[in-house]
């Protein structure tokens, strides 16, 4: 399974076939997706919304109306930026889950965004945990049955996802650079950003690079 959680894509544009936010089979070894991550994010708040209404409608007891409304109301705009792409990696731990697939290729976006990517679990679990607590301030968790099950779910795949990447047996991180100044400097972040979350870089590699006595060939 080769998927992309780049706005960009860059898989459609690279195999020249149109990949979209469900599996596509390419052959008889290989599946490719584009994942819409702003539309799993977008679906998400439409979800919570509406069972925020239907509870802003019906009960008030223990609310401090509009203070604690604004804030139920505005929590997951100030989710941490990148959360739509935490949820995107959750589908595809479903994938995971299921067995269908031997392996699976992240095709990520440029260096400083997966540096952000990278981190995203532990931040998105701080934020978790605060709107778990704004759920259990309110006694909400059985008045937000979807919300609050989606929630758990993200949080338990969250937490498979971090030991999977801290796995060196089930995961590695391939780098790709160019001989430019700016890019070493980059792929030296990325490397210390993965020493200190427990990530395996087995390779290296150096692209647009022409090996000592290989005569490129010349252009038709």
């Amino acid at each position: 399974m080769l998927f992309s959680t780049d706005p960009a894509n860059s898989l459609t544009a690279c195999l020249e076939t149109n990949i979209g936010p469900q599996p596509v089979r390419l052959g008889p070894a290989l599946t490719a997706m584009e994942i819409d991550a702003p539309g799993e994010f977008a679906a998400f708040k439409r979800r919570y919304h509406q069972e925020l209404e239907k509870f802003l409608q019906t009960t008030f007891e223990n609310f401090d109306v509009p203070f604690d409304r604004q804030v139920m109301e505005r929590i997951l705009d100030l989710s941490p930026p990148g959360l739509d792409e935490i949820m995107a990696l959750v589908r595809v731990m479903e994938f995971l889950e299921q067995g269908r697939y031997d392996m699976f290729i992240l095709d990520s976006a440029p260096t400083g965004h997966l540096l952000r990517l990278l981190e995203l679990p532990e931040i998105v679990d701080q934020w978790l945990k605060t709107f778990f607590g704004l759920l259990l301030k309110y006694k909400l968790t059985f008045r937000f049955p979807d919300l609050s099950q989606q929630l758990v779910r993200i949080s338990r795949k969250l937490k498979q996802l971090r030991n999977l990447w801290r796995d060196p047996a089930r995961s590695a991180l391939y780098a790709v650079t160019i001989l430019t100044e700016m890019a070493f400097q980059e792929t030296s972040d990325l490397l210390s950003v993965c020493r200190r979350l427990g990530l395996s870089v087995p390779v290296l590699l150096l692209n647009l690079v022409t090996p000592a006595g290989i005569v490129p060939c010349a252009p038709p």
